[in-house]
């Protein structure tokens, strides 16, 4: 079988990022890790699946995210059927210095990731 070429779709780039996000929709609210960003959007690995698929939470819900202390208005674009991964479209596009601030959010990549899960307290975001 040939070589097929891959098209980029998205209109702008996305940015790898290991950025501590929270996900509000509703009554849920749970805690997570954005991996990555751009001017519309982001990818979000929430570390609780069990809430988001008993809430039926897919494609089309609107959503809050808590990403570098900040919150950004979303529409959840797609969701994996397990809800391990979330594609969310901001309402209103980033703008480069908050892209840039956002990015700056991001923990050191040396910093273990079990910091933020080991935690009992919410972190300030």
């Amino acid at each position: 079988m040939g070589h097929v070429a891959r098209t980029e779709l998205r209109a702008f780039p996305r940015f790898a990022c290991s950025t501590p996000a929270r996900l509000v929709a509703g009554d849920i609210d749970e805690d997570g890790q954005v991996i990555d960003l751009s001017r519309e959007g982001c990818k979000m690995l929430p570390f609780r699946l069990a809430p988001l698929i008993e809430a039926g939470l897919m494609a089309g819900a609107m959503v809050i995210l808590h990403i570098g202390g900040s919150a950004r208005g979303a529409t959840l674009a797609w969701a994996t059927p397990n809800r391990s991964a979330l594609g969310c479209r901001f309402t209103e596009p980033c703008s480069d210095a908050d892209l840039r601030r956002l990015a700056e959010a991001a923990p050191s990549p040396a910093a273990p990731p079990s910091k933020y899960l080991a935690s009992p307290a919410r972190p300030p975001y």
